[in-house]
């Protein structure tokens, strides 16, 4: 009999000729002999992905986490997953669960302040971006957005953009009226790491 070795090993290869149903029965025969067999879930929820069957993957994403729990970026995927399809709510959960298991996930909780800020929630993006600069203070990208986020929400407002050549630093006013009673969470950036366009940052009056 064939091992599951093999149908496997076939299964990728009929996904590279670009044959994805015949693909997607060969890793189906795998998972006839070993039903949680991640890669196989992975690979199927590639094809159907690929194939613009986004809510069939999302069964076999969502497999693949309960097989590999620990696979934080396999729970990242899938948020992301669930974002696509609208589900904002699911997908924060997941993103959540990423952040009880790592704290200092960068992508965790840069990816969240994308989903608050599309959902309009600007002061919950404006956290989670700040958490992004904790993990790392040199990402211009996500001061430049936590920029956008805080001139959008009117909640903080930054007062000032100093270069002073090797460094660039950001300093934000606040207003108690919105609860912010303290600006402890001023930026510095090393020049080096920057974007050559500050016009990126969006800089309002205090």
């Amino acid at each position: 009999p064939e091992s599951f070795e093999y149908r496997y090993q076939l299964g990728r290869a009929l996904a590279g000729d670009g044959k994805r149903e015949q693909a997607i029965d060969a890793y189906h025969n795998v998972l006839s002999l070993i039903p949680r067999y991640l890669e196989a879930h992975l690979r199927i929820s590639e094809i159907l992905l690929e194939s613009g069957n986004p809510r069939e993957a999302l069964k076999y994403q969502k497999e693949a986490v309960d097989i590999a729990p620990n696979r934080l970026e396999l729970k990242i995927e899938l948020a992301r997953q669930f974002s696509n399809l609208g589900l904002r709510s699911a997908a924060l959960d997941h993103l959540a669960e990423v952040i009880k298991l790592e704290p200092d996930s960068f992508d965790a909780h840069y990816f969240s302040a994308e989903i608050y800020r599309t959902s309009n929630m600007d002061q919950q993006a404006i956290t989670a971006l700040d958490e992004c600069l904790r993990i790392d203070p040199t990402n211009f990208e996500a001061a430049g957005f936590i920029g956008t986020s805080a001139t959008i929400s009117g909640a903080v407002s930054f007062g000032t953009l100093t270069d002073s050549g090797e460094s660039i630093s950001i300093t934000k006013f606040v207003d108690e009226s919105d609860g912010i009673s303290n600006n402890d969470n001023d930026t510095t950036i090393p020049t080096s790491a920057a974007v050559k366009d500050l016009s990126l940052i969006h800089i309002s009056e205090p």
